[in-house]
């Protein structure tokens, strides 16, 4: 399941980075006339602005998620980790400090 959602995860973001380059390279061919001309897009250009404001607060919403995920990961890896530690150093052997040959 974690293994999907990363690959899924993974695949959004490609699809994401596609579709920023591909407005990046729209607006380059239309960024002269929207300037020129820009009381006839007043209101395209507002739903653009307003689509770009609900692109980022997802944006910002998933990072501070992701960021709670990963504290919550290393909260329950971190005992995990020391149980180990503590099972590996219980049956761990001491070697002698000088090995003769």
């Amino acid at each position: 399941m974690f293994d999907e959602t990363v690959e899924a995860k993974s695949a959004c973001i490609d699809q994401l980075n596609q579709l920023d380059s591909g407005f990046e390279k729209l607006y380059a061919q239309v960024a002269e006339e929207l300037d020129q001309n820009r009381e006839d897009y007043a209101k395209e250009i507002r739903d653009m602005q307003q689509c770009i404001r609900r692109v980022t607060d997802k944006s910002v919403k998933i990072q501070a998620q992701e960021a709670r995920n990963k504290e919550l990961m290393r909260e329950k890896s971190l005992p995990q980790f020391t149980d180990r530690q503590r099972r590996c150093g219980k049956t761990a052997v001491r070697l002698p400090d000088t090995i003769t040959v």
